[in-house]
């Protein structure tokens, strides 16, 4: 994996990947730290779409970004009702009834960036609007900026969907979305 900087990316799409625990959100804010620091920070958004952190099979998963708490002015979108389908459904209706009520969630987060765009887009953790979200709405997002860094998993840790499709609607997805990317990072 090449280490890129801010620098490197801004003006293209980049999609940061990997499985759990991988460190794709810390490498996501140490992007956005970049850039506030190089006076972007009223230019970003923020779309943290993750569940609040949880623990599966051992390891750390989940968790939102820290960096609002640091830079209070960031326009940081989430909502803290989104949560990790694989892990609270134990059905397949569950799980799916828990995916399809964080693409709502999370499809007014999209909606209220497409409303006041911003010229940098940061994403965290894509694959959960992934399970049931509208793939046009996030594509949009994504071509409306000019600076896009999605961060997003792909692995085989979290692929029990109890029967629902949910993992392999996520991964294939995520492969239309890697086909529009500049860069992909494997971490």
């Amino acid at each position: 994996m090449k280490v890129c900087k801010i620098e490197d990316l801004i003006g293209k799409k980049a999609l940061i990947k990997g499985e759990v625990g991988a460190g794709k959100t810390q490498y996501t804010e140490s992007l956005l730290l970049e850039a506030i620091k190089m006076g972007l920070i009223n230019d970003t958004t923020v779309i943290d779409m993750a569940p609040e952190m949880a623990f599966f099979g051992g390891r750390q998963i989940g968790g939102k970004m820290k960096i609002k708490s640091v830079f209070p002015s960031l326009r940081y979108l989430t909502d803290n009702e989104i949560a990790p389908p694989r892990i609270h459904g134990r059905t397949k209706e569950e799980v799916l009834e828990i995916a399809n009520s964080n693409a709502i969630k999370i499809g007014t987060l999209i909606k209220c960036f497409l409303e006041r765009k911003t010229p940098i887009l940061v994403i965290n953790d894509l694959t959960i609007f992934l399970h049931a979200g509208d793939l046009r709405l996030i594509m949009n997002a994504i071509s409306e900026a000019k600076t896009c860094v999605l961060n997003a998993y792909s692995g085989k840790m979290l692929l029990n969907d109890k029967g629902s499709g949910i993992s392999e609607r996520e991964a294939a997805l995520l492969k239309k979305i890697e086909e529009e990317m500049d860069l992909v990072i494997i971490l």
